[in-house]
Order: structure tokens, then sequence, then C-alpha cells
């Protein structure tokens, strides 16, 4: 029997998110807070005889509505226990010990811990905040020749200043490119804008969805990777065989087949990000643009604002948390929730502001 101690490597912080008292309003996490379809709950409950029995490995009937869903073929999709499984996969596919792996930030943090889990290393480049958090396209090229970078991470819509990056500024930025891309889509049903359709022109582009934040599924943990079907067919190699149970397979189905239903609640978050937003501004806050669930907002006094909300047992998610990387500590990102829990946001912060004017 072996003697050794586990070789942990080093600096990794734990990947939990903070414990938040049950009678917080929660407006941290990117959730969908409206209830699943009726059709996802009843699907769960109809197939629960199943679990003893092992999911398909292949998720054929899956892939094949995933695909018609996102318009590509049945071998350009992958799904994935979350994207978590999908990113680390892809880190371990195209990063090897000390290959350098390239970040946008601000950014999401477990492209960085997963280039440190396989000893890569990450390094990054700041968006351009005064220009709406544009990407710096020359300095892009420059770092990933300079640095023979293998890899290359960006959110479209961003996380967390929720950006939506135009699809001829991303083309330009691809052209040519030495790596592989990888653009995290999964706020694409906010926003409608995907690189989707220009896959075909491009051997190095890999595209992430999720069912967490547009279906309101995130519990059940499933997200797919689009790509061509030489990298699709790679990636499949270092998937575990069943980390997509059997019953997520029959959410995400029911799911896929009541899209008016999710329509509907896609139009709601819709219209409360952008009501939110104005009342934000209204307030003084620097409110960015977003394609998303939640809004990405400025103010000097953040860090009072952030516990401010807290002594009104309101959760908002700071830009310094280890959640994303290069987020400084000046901005805050607040989920478009429920009406009710943005108008109990909005009383919050108006008598702060009123205490100060």
């Amino acid at each position: 029997m072996m003697n050794e101690k586990a070789k942990w490597i080093e600096g990794i912080p734990h990947t939990s998110y903070m414990e938040v008292p049950e009678n917080f309003i929660r407006l941290d996490l990117a959730v969908n807070k409206h209830e699943p379809s009726p059709k996802v709950t009843a699907s769960i409950r109809n197939n629960l005889g199943k679990i003893s029995s092992y999911p398909d490995t292949n998720w054929s009937v899956l892939v094949k509505k995933i695909a018609e869903y996102a318009g590509v073929k049945e071998r350009e999709v992958l799904i994935t226990n979350g994207l978590e499984e999908a990113i680390d996969i892809i880190t371990r596919a195209f990063a090897d010990k000390d290959d350098r792996v390239l970040m946008l930030t601000p950014t999401y943090s477990q492209f960085h811990i997963a280039a440190m889990r396989q000893k890569a290393k990450p390094i990054s480049i700041g968006l351009i905040e005064e220009r709406g958090f544009e990407i710096p396209i020359e300095n892009v090229r420059e770092i990933v020749k300079k640095e023979n970078v293998k890899l290359l991470w960006l959110c479209n819509p961003n996380n967390p200043t929720g950006t939506v990056f135009d699809k001829n500024i991303l083309a330009s930025l691809v052209e040519g490119l030495g790596c592989i891309i990888v653009m995290d889509e999964c706020f694409y049903e906010f926003c409608g804008e995907t690189f989707v359709n220009q896959l075909g022109k491009f051997n190095n582009v890999i595209i992430l969805r999720s069912f967490s934040k547009s279906f309101g599924l995130a519990g059940i943990r499933l997200g797919y990777i689009i790509s061509n079907e030489g990298i699709i067919d790679g990636l499949i190699r270092l998937r575990q065989p069943s980390s997509v149970n059997i019953l997520v397979q029959f959410a995400a189905l029911a799911a896929l087949e009541d899209l008016g239903y999710y329509k509907g609640v896609w139009k709601k978050i819709v219209e409360e990000r952008e009501n939110l937003g104005s009342e934000l501004k209204a307030l003084g806050f620097t409110v960015f643009g977003s394609g998303t669930n939640f809004l990405y907002v400025k103010t000097d006094d953040a860090k009072q604002v952030f516990e401010k909300l807290w002594d009104n047992n309101i959760f908002v998610f700071p830009s310094w948390d280890p959640e994303f990387v290069g987020g400084g500590d000046k901005c805050l990102r607040i989920l478009a929730g429920l009406p009710e829990e943005s108008k109990k946001l909005m009383e919050a912060l108006k008598v702060m502001r009123e205490a100060v004017s």
C-alpha cells in the first residue's frame, strides 16, 4: 500500500460558492429564477422508474435534438456534465504542462483554474473598459504569437460584464490566429448572437452552450460543445462515458420540446433586465450594456454598497470575488431576477443613496 501523500497542485482555490442565509434574496448567481417548463418536471417525474438503468452513453436522441436546435450536424455536438466538464476536457485536450492559456478579463475563473489543474500557464489581457469592454485584437494577436498560446477563452456575451461582441469582430480576431479559440455562449438565448454559423469557415473554434441559464436547469448540470467533427471526435475520447445521467437527458429533451414556453420566459427576463438597468442608472450607477440575464454596474463605493445590501438580506456578486478573474474592486454583477426581487433591491439602494445625499 502506498504511503505517499497525494500530490495536490498548489494555488488552486476551492470552487465552492459563498454560504448565504436561506432568507436572503440571491441576485448573485446567473440563474433563471422562473419555473422550468411543466413538461420538464413532468418528464423527470414520469421517468423516475428508469433510474435503475444506465444512460445512453452516446446520448443519441438528445444529441440529435440539440443539433437541430443549434442548426449543426449531430457529429458536431458533444454533451457534458455542465460546462465545468466541457472546460476541463478542452483544457486537457489542448494544453500541456507550461503551455500558455490566454483569457480576456474580466472573465469566469474556471478557465484559469482548469489551466492550473493541467499545470499550464494562464495569462490574461484586459478588455478595454472605456470602449465598452472592447477586445484589443492586435494585442491578442501579439501575445498569441509571442507566447505561443495554445488555447484562448472568451465569453460571448462576456461574464461578468455582459458585453456582446459583434460576430464580425470575432471573425477578424479568429482569422489566422494560431491557437484554439473557445467561445462560451451560455447566455446565447438572451441576446440571439452566435458564432455557430461561422464555424464552417474556421477549423480552430469551439463553442460552449448550457441549459443552466436560459432553460432554468442549473441543478441538472447539462452543457454541450459545438465544433467541427475532428475536434468533437477527439474530445469524446476524454470525457467520462456516463457523465450525463438518464433523468438529465429526459429533462433536456422536454425543455427543447417546449421552446414556446421558454421564449416567453426569456422575453420577461430581458424586459426585467432593461427596467432594472434604467432604475440603476437613475441612481447614479454606471450600467454596462448586457446581453445576459444580469447587469454589470460600476460605482466608486461598490464595497460599501455590497455590504449594505448584505445587511438588507440581499446578495449580489462583487467583482473582487474569486469567481472572476480581473474584475477589480468597483463593480457588482446583479441578476435580473423576479420583479418582486428587483423591487426590494431598488428600495434598499434608494435608502442608501438618500442617506448620503
